[in-house]
């Protein structure tokens, strides 16, 4: 028998013992294509199939909550179809009332269509009065005419005509210090709002040292007031 003696290499000094037993770290793709492409096939397939089982997921969340909604909407529209039917019928128990106040609506239109040249005479007499007593001459009979022909009322109760008419015709008399008071009478009636066209028809000197005097004066729709018509204006006074 042969025996063979070997001899160890000595290490080398530039070598330390910690990288003399470092084993080296090797990569190596060893797998077939076709194991590599099946296996990204797999991973492909449960990406899609989580993608659609969330997009599943939301439309389902979606359809409770839109059911929900529409529950209640339902809700709300049996409530308030209840609500009108209960309104109706307690509407018939006050049918009386409605129809009350139907009539006294229908009745204020008729007052409005027929009143709407009502005159208030009571202020009428009192502006001219006044007017008179302003200008320094005394009123001691008055009359006055109604023209019946003046435009007829609109169906809210006013005139139908857009300008101002005449809708009576005063007639006075009277007596003043001076033939100047009565043309100063005349000057104020003709700038009173709803008079117009002051007419002097006689003045003449009595014994007494004054003057008599007779005019006319026009009542125009601007006078027109009332309670049913138009508000007529506070005249002062407590």
């Amino acid at each position: 028998m042969t025996t063979t003696q070997t001899s160890l290499m000595p290490v080398d000094p530039a070598v330390s013992p910690a990288q003399a037993s470092r084993v080296l770290a090797i990569r190596a793709n060893l797998l077939p294509d076709e194991i590599t492409a099946g296996r990204n096939a797999r991973r492909t397939r449960s990406l899609l199939i989580a993608t659609v089982l969330a997009v599943i997921a939301g439309l389902g969340g979606w359809y409770v909550y839109a059911v929900q909604n529409l529950d209640s909407a339902t809700e709300n529209l049996t409530s308030a179809t209840d609500s009108v039917a209960k309104a109706q019928n307690d509407k018939k128990k006050y049918a009386g009332v409605t129809g009350i106040i139907s009539d006294r609506d229908q009745v204020k239109a008729d007052l409005k269509t027929l009143m709407a040249n009502d005159l208030p005479w009571a202020k009428t007499t009192d502006t001219l009065r006044s007017t008179a007593a302003a200008a320094n001459v005394t009123v001691k009979d008055m009359g006055a005419n109604v023209v019946l022909d003046a435009a007829a009322p609109a169906a809210d109760g006013k005139a139908a005509a857009a300008t101002e008419r005449t809708v009576a015709m005063i007639n006075l008399t009277g007596q003043a210090p001076d033939k100047t008071d009565v043309a100063v009478f005349v000057d104020k009636l003709a700038g009173l709002k709803g008079f117009a066209d002051p007419y002097v028809t006689s003045v003449s000197k009595n014994g007494e040292e004054k003057w008599d005097y007779a005019l006319s004066v026009k009542v125009t729709s601007a006078a027109l007031c009332g309670r049913f018509t138009t508000a007529c204006a506070a005249t002062g006074g407590n």
